[in-house]
């Protein structure tokens, strides 16, 4: 047999070589951390270790994953003596994919998922598929950066995909009685979690997590704040709603969430009524915004992040005409990069992004400076976001500057 040698023979790091030790014993496990060549090299080196016991390897990733991983496998583990084939995740929604991969896997497969929490939301047809045709396997192994975005019910999936036996449920019904409390009515919405220290107990021995403060990239962002003040309509409307907020006294966490977006609406310049018109607003963003341009006119590429659409739009009609590109998150892989390549090889000068397309992993390294328009809740969207940039990148820095309206929710997300 040939056995694979790496190009890349730099020796492992420490934090390389903790992960090694814990999943070598391993069939199945876990690896979060980063998108980085640091998790890249931890799976290749399994790889290369198991290349013997193995068949072949089915490698699940999103789409847009599939061109670059194709790339590092070629330069970092060539003469692999082993069919590897990467799939994206998104065509195991078509039946005529899941007939394919349950043709290529067998007991002495290899079966990775990249980015696992695509698969997060039980009862859904491509993660059904992908737990079911990837059950023969006798290696598993999942990857994520932020496994848990919304709930601990965000791992129910992931982990079966490696075992039911890790959780000790075998249905989805069966773990959620156990671990969550829901609200009432149809909609399910999770309100508290139970016996966590279990669930930790049982995920800890298949799981190796890279420690906080672990860097990815040498570059380093250089954070800053462009202060600004609600205009007399905005104030207005702003207290209305909190107002009317507190005479309604309903306090549960669903009406506070609704309350927080409607006051953020405000601040990007936007009233929503009950019955669904909208109201403009006057904003200090727009101009905040061509004062940032100017002050940043010599920076070649600008990447500008925002939470609603409406920002974007706002966004794009106060730039000069065709230097825009936009990625929304409601885009298909092809339309989105698209998009990107033009931004990427310098057709556009800025490149707007709703918080959202974050989750698509995009390397966006050839940014020279990154706004934050606006932000959302969501800690994951918004370090998804700023890892975008950082990921690949041969800047020495970068200017990270955010919008924070005074004496407002701005203030209060900032400070989160």
């Amino acid at each position: 047999m040939m056995n694979s040698k790496m190009i890349d023979a730099a020796p492992l790091s420490p934090l390389q070589e903790g992960a090694l030790q814990k999943l070598l014993p391993l069939r199945v496990g876990a690896i979060f951390m980063d998108e980085s060549p640091a998790r890249t090299r931890i799976l290749l080196e399994l790889l290369r270790a198991r290349e013997h016991k193995i068949s072949n390897v089915i490698w699940f990733c999103p789409a847009q994953l599939v061109h670059p991983i194709n790339q590092r496998i070629r330069a970092l583990l060539p003469n692999f003596s082993r069919p590897l084939r990467v799939l994206s995740i998104e065509s195991m929604s078509y039946m005529s994919a899941m007939v394919t991969v349950l043709g290529m896997i067998n007991d002495q497969s290899y079966v990775i998922l990249d980015e696992s929490h695509h698969i997060k939301r039980p009862h859904v047809r491509r993660s059904d598929r992908i737990i079911h045709v990837s059950a023969p396997a006798r290696y598993r192994l999942i990857l994520c950066e932020t496994p848990v975005s919304q709930g601990v019910e965000d791992l129910y999936n992931q982990y079966l995909f490696l075992s039911e036996l890790i959780l000790g449920y075998s249905s989805y019904y069966a773990f959620a009685s156990n671990h969550l409390e829901f609200a009432p009515g149809a909609q399910r919405k999770v309100i508290r979690c139970h016996n966590l220290e279990y669930l930790v107990a049982k995920i800890a021995p298949y799981t190796f997590q890279a420690p906080a403060g672990v860097p990815a990239t040498s570059t380093s962002l250089d954070y800053q704040i462009k202060p600004i003040r609600m205009t007399p309509l905005q104030e207005y409307f702003y207290r209305k709603i909190k107002a009317d907020f507190l005479e309604v006294l309903d306090f549960n966490k669903y009406s506070i969430f609704n309350l927080f977006i409607r006051l953020q609406q405000v601040l990007s310049g936007f009233y929503k009524k009950n019955n669904g018109d909208c109201i403009l607003l006057d904003s200090a963003r727009n101009d905040a915004l061509l004062d940032y341009i100017d002050e940043y006119r010599d920076c070649e590429k600008i990447v500008i992040w925002s939470k609603f659409r409406y920002d974007q739009k706002q966004i794009y009609s106060s730039l000069a005409p065709g230097k825009c590109a936009v990625v929304d998150s409601t885009m298909g892989y092809l339309e989105r990069e698209y998009h990107l390549r033009s931004f990427q090889l310098g057709e556009k000068r800025f490149l707007l992004l709703n918080l959202k397309a974050g989750k698509y992993n995009l390397d966006l390294s050839m940014a020279d400076n990154i706004l934050f328009y606006s932000n959302s809740f969501s800690y994951g969207d918004r370090a998804r976001a700023e890892k975008s940039c950082l990921k690949n990148s041969r800047q020495g820095h970068l200017t990270c500057t955010d919008f924070i309206c005074r004496d407002s929710l701005d203030d209060w997300i900032h400070r989160a």
